[in-house]
């Protein structure tokens, strides 16, 4: 499934990011813009399509892991929930968020599984509701010194689930309305907010009436990060503007380069692209870059390799890998060799402008 994954992720890089570019052309005509709406969004949902039957595929040979980290609770929540309005605007939806002022201002969770159940809920919330609500409620259960206890819910007013088939939901490709073909979608996202909320220690919990709608929620029991630890986290990550721009891009595909380059000049930042990880090599040994995004498969010399040579001569440049593979396959090794960080193909404008700012906020 990895091996797989990397070869569709590969060519739907060069299909998003080309059609991204070309949406931030300011002359396109309307016309045009749909087309490209249309297709960004197919792009789209392959890519999904892509993460989502890998993501099974890892949670059933049992290499996802846990991974913790400080986080704003209540920006995370909203930042999620109104990333939905595009959608709920279409379906003559409402989106209604409801936090307690009481929430700790940051937790102790692993957010990038916490995204993607609420992303996989409300995303489901949104699939079968029109012309209606959708709300999402953090509720205590129980607040204490160092630990606190919360309730995510999700509801809408939809076509709601019949009691026969509320356990039918969380089986891996099943979907309620299938069989009618009323819905898209692959039956995936449910079975993987099922397994995704065991690993946490939780387990997803449904209320449903036919005709009326669908609240889906689930328990947590977190850490409380204490406002010391928060004032160093926001120092650590202060917006620092970046006045570098000597960036080098190892990569070998010619789409990939052509997408790379002009997402970097979108951002701001200049290029010097190889085609190889001998050129790249080559090139750090004659000049100095600020920063070096390399990507992992190449010909002639790897980027893993390519990194240990150049790691031998110079500890200090920045080295962000490029990969196609899932992010937890690969980013050990990555680490382990000198690299600072991962971004995963295909990327995203503002993905790639915030982890070069980061890394190139550290040497002023």
């Amino acid at each position: 499934m990895s091996t797989v994954s990397h070869e569709l992720r590969t060519p739907l890089y060069g299909v998003v990011g080309i059609t991204t570019l070309l949406l931030e052309e300011k002359d396109i005509s309307g016309k045009h813009k749909k087309l490209l709406d249309s297709l960004k969004f197919s792009g789209d949902y392959l890519l999904d399509l892509i993460n989502k039957v890998l993501k099974i595929s890892k949670i059933e040979s049992n290499n996802e892991k846990l991974t913790k980290t400080s986080t704003n609770l209540y920006e995370l929540t909203k930042n999620l929930f109104y990333s939905f309005e595009y959608q709920a605007k279409n379906k003559n939806n409402e989106l209604v968020l409801e936090i307690p002022d009481e929430i700790p201002r940051v937790l102790h969770v692993d957010s990038l599984k916490l995204s993607e159940v609420l992303i996989n809920l409300i995303g489901n919330s949104s699939k079968f509701t029109e012309n209606g609500k959708i709300w999402l409620r953090i509720k205590i259960i129980s607040l204490e010194k160092e630990m606190i206890t919360i309730r995510y819910e999700v509801e809408d007013n939809g076509v709601g689930i019949p009691e026969d088939k509320k356990e039918f939901v969380f089986q891996k490709f099943s979907q309620v309305g299938r069989e009618f073909n009323k819905s898209e979608g692959t039956g995936l996202g449910l079975s993987i907010v099922k397994n995704l909320l065991e690993m946490m220690d939780s387990k997803i919990n449904l209320d449903s009436k036919e005709g009326r709608g669908t609240k889906f929620y689930f328990d947590l029991k977190l850490e409380i990060i204490n406002e010391k630890t928060v004032q160093k986290i926001d120092c650590d990550h202060k917006s620092v503007h970046p006045v570098y721009r000597k960036i080098l891009v190892a990569e070998d595909n010619k789409i990939n380069q052509i997408v790379t380059k002009n997402l970097l000049n979108i951002i701001g930042y200049d290029c010097t692209i190889v085609e190889n990880g001998s050129n790249a090599l080559q090139m750090v040994k004659k000049e100095d870059f600020d920063l070096i995004l390399m990507d992992l498969n190449m010909p002639y010399l790897n980027g893993t390799e390519a990194t240990r040579r150049i790691r031998e001569f110079n500890q200090t440049t920045p080295i962000i890998a490029l990969t196609a593979s899932e992010l937890s396959e690969v980013g050990k090794e990555c680490f382990d060799i000198g690299m600072n960080d991962v971004i995963n193909k295909p990327l995203n404008k503002n993905d790639l402008k915030n982890i070069i700012s980061k890394h190139l906020s550290y040497n002023i």
